[in-house]
């Protein structure tokens, strides 16, 4: 395990051999490092060859943000409920 510096200054630990994955939103090459506070954040490579948070550049960074409003986007019931489309949950009929 190894100690890295992200592109905004933040320290992470991580083994690039095993926790290595790929984002199941987008499919990007990403790594799973621990931070200083022991969690888990998912990094990967920006253009430049950076180290950066993967939040910061997926495009479905915003369904596994947990949070007031979150709906993970492996809950089948909403993706039956949209058909994948992205939309105001009030604005969802209940099944």
């Amino acid at each position: 395990m190894q100690q890295i510096q992200l592109k905004g200054n933040a320290k992470v630990w991580i083994d690039f051999e095993i926790d290595k994955s790929r984002c199941r939103g987008c499919r990007k090459k990403i790594w799973w490092a621990s931070t200083e506070n022991g969690r888990k954040m998912p990094i990967c490579q920006d253009k430049d060859g950076a180290y950066i948070s993967h939040f910061t550049d997926c495009p479905k960074a915003k369904f596994y943000r947990k949070g007031k409003g979150y709906v993970s986007p492996d809950d089948l019931e909403y993706k039956l409920r949209t058909n994948g489309v992205e939309t105001n949950e009030e604005e969802v009929p209940k099944i």
